[in-house]
């Protein structure tokens, strides 16, 4: 993994993206982050060729958005996903740099939607502002606007504050209506 990432950053990264987008290379990479992200105890060993498959992930995201792999932001969405990952925040904050910077394959990925529905997540609890944020963001710039669909995106916001079928006695629905509650008005 660090040969990998040193070969990049002493060339040029756009033409060295552009040879492994539709290599194997990917699918390692993919693998060495997905695979190891799952287990609770991660060895020394481990940790690092995680980490170093994120800083790549990252790196790629910050250098080439354009040509970014959809098999990395299916991989990201999945730890997102993954209410017990210890790296949700991290791919968290790298989807919202990659919806920023490439809004259309976010959205055709599903990426948008996940993002937007960790804001009710309460294990990612501090994130919540800052990708609410992202989608302002989003929402505000005309160009950007169209990959957001209100009835998707949105309403998964819009539910916990509109849905009278919600049992008030349940905890998790009190939880996701405060989280709900808190994006609605970027207070803590």
């Amino acid at each position: 993994m660090r040969i990998l990432r040193y070969s990049i950053y002493s060339g040029n990264p756009l033409s060295s993206f552009n040879k492994i987008k539709d290599t194997l290379i990917t699918i390692i990479i993919v693998r060495c982050v997905e695979k190891e992200a799952k287990p609770v105890n991660l060895g020394e060993r481990l940790q690092v060729n995680l980490t170093k498959g994120l800083k790549f992930i990252l790196y790629w995201v910050d250098t080439c958005p354009v040509n970014f792999p959809r098999k990395f932001m299916q991989s990201l969405k999945s730890i997102v996903q993954n209410p017990e990952d210890k790296l949700q925040k991290a791919a968290i904050e790298i989807i919202r740099k990659l919806s920023i910077n490439n809004t259309a394959e976010c959205a055709k990925s599903g990426c948008l939607k996940t993002m937007i529905d960790s804001i009710l997540n309460p294990t990612s609890n501090e994130m919540a502002e800052p990708v609410l944020l992202t989608l302002l963001f989003l929402l505000n710039e005309p160009k950007t606007r169209c990959y957001i669909r209100p009835y998707i995106e949105i309403e998964s916001l819009m539910a916990p504050l509109t849905n009278v079928y919600l049992s008030d006695k349940d905890p998790k629905n009190i939880t996701i209506a405060l989280q709900s509650k808190k994006a609605m008005c970027i207070n803590k």
